[in-house]
């Protein structure tokens, strides 16, 4: 029997990196760290084995195709498949950063969106039965949705939007963006919040189509990223099916459905906060 794998992209710092040290102490097979910088998926990889983990690497830029098949190409040599992906690796520009509103839309939707949904057409013919997928989102994205105009919320939440919409219309952004015509066409002026509201809609869209391939119990999910002022304490993450059900050290990567719904929370805990982020998106799957 293969062995099993978990991959988290984008995992050598924040919280990536925190969710490999979790799934190093919780998941039952290989954890694959992967950075851009080889030199820096090491490191990290040096960081975790020094407290008694052994997460392994590969190198991978998700806005690079090539990098992206030579992942893949690895995954099938060595396991044959994949039993849970994390897509964690995405950019997001400092509120201080002096980039153009059209540098940052068309930057932030290379990466966050469409190089992200590259690399699940890629990795995801090797999801073997009952794989779970988190492709990791924002709150930031239901700020986003809120200041568009009522005609893109209901293409965004309709139960008929396929990929080639969604695609479009994030490729209408980026250009709106570099005109100025944004706000005219229901845009909301938040880059990362446009990239993410594609990550999550994107992840309804996968899923719908895995069901209709008759998928043996894959899980698609569009998982909230914890607040910036949060990433102090992110190594007590969990991504959990309710509220009351968390490890208290460890990434519980189930996202399970009940009844057609999408039940994802994300908790995160300290001595101080415990910060819950309960998330029923996609009921209309």
């Amino acid at each position: 029997m293969a062995t099993k794998v978990a991959v988290v992209t984008g995992s050598n710092k924040g919280v990536g990196f925190a969710i490999v040290r979790a799934l190093c102490k919780s998941f039952k097979g290989d954890v694959i760290l992967t950075a851009r910088n080889p030199d820096l998926g090491k490191a990290a990889v040096q960081e975790l084995e020094k407290e008694g983990l052994h997460p392994k690497f590969h190198q991978l830029d998700i806005s690079d195709h090539a990098s992206i098949v030579a992942l893949r190409d690895f995954l099938q040599n060595t396991y044959q498949g994949i039993d849970v992906l994390v897509n964690n690796a995405g950019i997001a520009y400092k509120v201080a950063s002096t980039a153009s509103f059209a540098e940052q839309a068309e930057v932030t939707l290379k990466t966050n969106y469409f190089a992200t949904l590259d690399a699940c057409e890629v990795l995801y013919p090797l999801l073997r039965p009952h794989a779970r997928v988190s492709n990791v989102s924002s709150m930031v994205s239901q700020f986003g949705l809120a200041k568009c105009s009522d005609a893109l919320k209901a293409r965004f939440v309709s139960t008929d939007i396929t990929m080639e919409e969604l695609s479009s219309i994030m490729k209408k952004f980026v250009e709106t963006a570099q005109n100025g015509t944004f706000k005219e066409e229901g845009f909301a002026e938040t880059s990362y919040g446009m990239s993410k509201i594609g990550v999550t809609v994107m992840s309804m869209i996968q899923q719908r189509e895995m069901d209709k391939k008759g998928a043996d119990d894959i899980v698609i999910n569009a998982t909230e990223q914890p607040h910036p002022l949060r990433l102090c304490v992110e190594e007590h993450i969990a991504l959990c099916d309710t509220v009351h059900e968390f490890e208290e050290d460890g990434v519980v990567i189930k996202c399970s459905r009940e009844d057609g719904n999408y039940i994802v929370a994300v908790v995160i805990r300290s001595d101080k906060c415990i910060d819950i982020f309960l998330q029923e998106k996609l009921k209309t799957c």
